[in-house]
């Protein structure tokens, strides 16, 4: 389990609280997680769920996506498909 933060004292906090290792950046992130929960500002929330996408990683997302339904719709667009088995 790793935290990541824009601030590297919030991420080693809450590193420290739960027993993770605080990264300092969203590359080294994807590369020690399976899955990523966004919890960020509102105007943060469709990049950094994108870049976890794109990285191949699940995503919680904390709080509604968008404000509006468009700019959620397009983060829904651009989903992965899963290949058949």
């Amino acid at each position: 389990m790793a935290t990541y933060d824009v601030v590297p004292q919030a991420a080693k906090a809450l590193a420290g609280k739960y027993g993770a290792e605080a990264v300092s950046s969203l590359e080294e992130l994807f590369a020690t997680t399976d899955a990523v929960v966004v919890a960020a500002t509102n105007d943060q929330l469709v990049p950094l769920s994108l870049a976890a996408v794109r990285a191949g990683k699940h995503v919680v997302v904390e709080k509604p996506a968008a404000a509006a339904p468009p700019r959620s719709s397009r983060s829904r667009r651009r989903r992965p498909t899963r290949a058949s088995s």
